[in-house]
Formats: C-alpha cells, structure tokens, sequence
C-alpha cells in the first residue's frame, strides 16, 4: 500500500531510537491521516515534530513564529483542532487523547486492547465525538470507528472486511471523507459516507494512491494528495471537478493538505522522498497552488511531518 512508504519519507531522527522507529513504521503502515477545516478566523497551527529528540504536538502561529510544544510524553502525533478552536486531538504510539488547546487537560478517550493501534482522530462539529481510525482486525484491516470524548458510545463506521483510513468529518457533521482500494489496481480512493457510516460514495476514480482527504471549510470541496511524486489536488464533493493545485518533480514530493478555517490557504508538508533527514517542512499555499512559503526550517535530523491542523478562531 502506498502508505508504508511513507516510513521513507519520514527519515526519523536517531535520537529517536529503535523502539520509537518501530511505532513510527506502525502507524505509517496503519494508514495516512486527515485533518478537517472547520470555518472561522485562522488561528495558530498545530503540527508534529521531532526537533526536540521525540515526535511532539506543536504550535505556531500562521507565519510560523512562536513555537510552542504542547506535548511531552513519549510518542505524540497527528494533531486535530476542534471547530471551537479550544480543544485538540492527538494519538500517542497506542490510543487517542485530547487536551486543551494550550496542552492541559490532557484526557485518555481510547483504551485499545493489545495489538491494536488508534489514531488519525477528528473532532466532529459539536466538540463531544471523535472519529478515528484502528485495526483490530489485524495490520490491514483498518476500519473507522466513533467516540464519545469521554470514552463511552463507541461504535464501528465502516465494515472489518474493507481497509477503510484516515477520516475526516465535514464542517456540518453530516459525512465523512475517507480513503479506501478499489480493485482491479486496489489504489486508494476517495470516498464520502453519512455520519452514521451508511450511504458510501466513491469520489475520485484513479490507479495511484489518494491520501489525506479533507474537508474545506464549507464543506463543499475535498483536498488530498495523490501520486508517487506527490501532488495536492482538490475536488468537489460530487466528485467534478478535480483539479491540481501543485507540480512536484524530480524527488519533490507535496503531501497532507488541509485547508485554513477562511478557506484562502491551504497548509501541507513539504518534502523530498528517499533524502536524507531534516527535508520535511510545513507550509502553506494560496488554494490555488500560488505563494507557496515555507512555515518551518529545522536542520539535520529533525522533521515536522503529517498533516498541520488549524485552529479556528470565532469570527469577530
């Protein structure tokens, strides 16, 4: 699947060391991750990182100034803003939590059983439920499940017999963007289905992998990274028009887009594939793929990988 090689991309630091170089090639292997857009005034960013030795939940404003590390416990990633703006969700190396938006609070939602993994979570609209993504029908099942925040009223979204990854609720709660083969060339598709996990639809029809779908603030488009030179493309929630936003050659590689909550920027991670580390950067874009500027620019051995999260901010 075109998700394990991601592990490539990734270039994880030393310092990290073999344990955590094994749970970065699990959830690398589990799937991509999908952030939604929920709309308002665009607030700080969050993102994962290693610069500080282990991967970490960090923010930073739009320009990329004003760092903050938010986590400090062994392995944190895949952060998620809630439409509020007050709340984010994060997976460590086995489960999901959520925490203030300052890094308090932190809060236990999943507790998986042994050999199971869960991650790539995303608030639904009202800030009490929490879709996610885990495999407990074994390394190549992964199915999409829903939570209450507190942990009860867990419920399977979609069928253990199909891979099913990396959800993302639209703005109104109503669906939810995923990724899912389709045979004959078993490439990952974009696909929508009601909140309740009924009524799925194919989006996109290609033979090279998407990943990473997201919601644009008004729930009317669908951003997502597809090829193996990785671009960003976006298309309409029918299905129609599809459009290339980036043109990344050679080794370039543009993955995990998401849109900002005013809906004129897009966020994604910048890389290059099969180079050494310290290649992969935040960024951002206009939605139409122009002024592309670079967030991030750790050195050597340190990189901020997988899809940013922006944080809606009330409307004035």
């Amino acid at each position: 699947m075109r998700s394990i090689e991601r592990l490539r991309r990734i270039q994880p630091s030393a310092a990290i060391g073999v344990a955590a170089l094994a749970v970065v090639a699990t959830l690398v292997a589990a799937g991509g991750l999908a952030r939604a857009a929920f709309p308002g005034r665009n607030g700080r960013i969050a993102f994962t990182s290693n610069r500080t030795g282990h991967y970490q939940v960090f923010t930073m404003r739009p320009d990329g100034s004003h760092v903050r590390q938010l986590t400090h416990r062994g392995f944190c990633s895949e952060p998620s803003f809630s439409a509020n703006g007050r709340s984010i969700a994060f997976a460590d190396d086995k489960d999901v939590f959520t925490m203030h938006a300052d890094g308090t609070h932190v809060h236990r939602v999943t507790h998986t059983a042994a050999g199971v993994i869960a991650g790539n979570p995303t608030f639904t609209p009202s800030g009490h439920r929490i879709a996610y993504m885990a495999d407990p029908a074994g390394p190549t099942r992964n199915q999409i499940f829903a939570i209450d925040t507190n942990g009860s009223h867990r419920h399977a979204l979609t069928p253990a017999t199909v891979d099913s990854e990396t959800p993302s609720v639209s703005p109104n709660g109503k669906r939810i963007a995923f990724v899912r083969p389709t045979p004959p060339s078993y490439a990952l598709n974009v696909f929508v289905m009601r909140a309740d996990g009924s009524h799925v639809r194919r989006v996109t029809h290609s033979s090279t992998d998407a990943e990473d779908p997201s919601f644009s603030p008004n729930g009317r488009q669908i951003v997502f990274a597809r090829g193996f030179n990785t671009n960003v493309f976006v298309v309409d929630v029918s299905g129609s028009h599809l459009r290339r936003l980036t043109h990344a050659t050679g080794d370039e590689e543009d993955l995990a887009p998401v849109f900002s909550p005013n809906g004129r920027k897009i966020a994604f991670q910048l890389g290059k594939f099969g180079t050494p580390e310290g290649t992969a950067q935040t960024a951002k874009m206009d939605v139409d793929g122009s002024h592309r500027h670079k967030l991030t620019h750790t050195g050597h051995r340190s990189v901020n990988v997988g899809p940013p999260s922006w944080q809606p901010l009330p409307r004035r």
